[in-house]
């Protein structure tokens, strides 16, 4: 099989990040405010935890918490800034 995908000119063509640049290109021309949180889990990278499914690259529960992390971080610094009691949000 990896001999067909790295072949196969229709996979060397393939852009995983396609997606995230459309939406992103179309929430800002609308003046709407998205984070991309997909450099951030790559920073977030721990060799102890994974955060992908390796078949499918889906996020595990560990993944779906760190996810959940960086979005709370991410909107409580930039957003709305801190909840009056912040351990109801942990």
């Amino acid at each position: 099989m990896d001999d067909i995908v790295s072949t196969e000119p229709r996979y060397q063509q393939y852009d995983p990040m396609k997606p995230n640049r459309y939406i992103i290109e179309k929430l800002s021309a609308n003046n709407i405010i998205i984070y991309d949180l997909t450099s951030d889990m790559k920073k977030a990278k721990d060799e102890d935890v994974c955060y992908y499914f390796p078949i499918d690259m889906h996020w595990t529960v560990s993944g779906n918490r760190k996810a959940f992390e960086l979005i709370k971080n991410h909107f409580m610094s930039s957003v709305i800034g801190p909840p009056a009691n912040l351990e109801s949000y942990q």
